[in-house]
């Protein structure tokens, strides 16, 4: 499956879900991209194909909630933004509170749901956006380029080079832009 942002507008963006293989469209939906770029409103794919979380807005607002479907149909719905799976049945989000009259918010946590949108885990991750899983109990942050552990919240890896957000993470190295150049570096 490869999940799609098309442009639209300040306030709507459409995002598609192709089975790659047969060219099939099998998810769509409308976002409100709120000013943010396009990766933030992808819909997020599980490792299991046909499993989708689409969070309903880029915005952090304590109402935000992510749909998971199956194969396109909707079956759940939890509170929270969707940052990506972790595996095929753990999907972790962050979760927001209001604060004042308006529409102030503050980072309420993180947390794990399963594939049925059960909570699983609370953990005590600092707030993060773009992230990777990096084994079973990591993750990899491309804005702040650490991985933090599930398990404690702590940063278990950085580097001393500056990033310029976008990276990922294999079973042995983090790769990364830092200024012109691409950086690999050993976990």
């Amino acid at each position: 499956l490869i999940g799609i942002v098309f442009g639209g507008t300040l306030t709507s963006s459409m995002r598609r879900v192709y089975d790659v293989g047969t060219g099939t469209e099998i998810w769509s939906g409308a976002a409100s991209p709120d000013l943010r770029s396009a990766l933030e409103i992808v819909p997020r794919l599980s490792p299991i194909d046909g499993i989708i979380a689409a969070s309903d807005t880029a915005a952090r607002v304590a109402s935000t909630a992510t749909h998971l479907y199956d194969n396109g149909t909707l079956y759940t719905a939890v509170s929270g933004w969707a940052l990506g799976w972790l595996d095929e049945n753990r999907l972790l989000l962050n979760r927001y509170t209001p604060v004042g009259a308006g529409s102030q918010v503050s980072y309420s946590g993180a947390v794990v749901v399963n594939a049925s949108g059960q909570q699983v885990q609370s953990p005590p991750l600092p707030e993060l956006f773009n992230v990777q899983s990096a084994g079973v109990d990591t993750v990899y942050s491309r804005d702040s380029n650490k991985i933090f552990s599930l398990s404690s919240g702590a940063s278990v890896w950085s580097s001393v080079s500056p990033t310029t957000g976008k990276g990922g993470v294999t079973q042995a190295h983090v790769v990364f832009g830092s200024g012109n150049t691409v950086r690999i570096e050993p976990l």
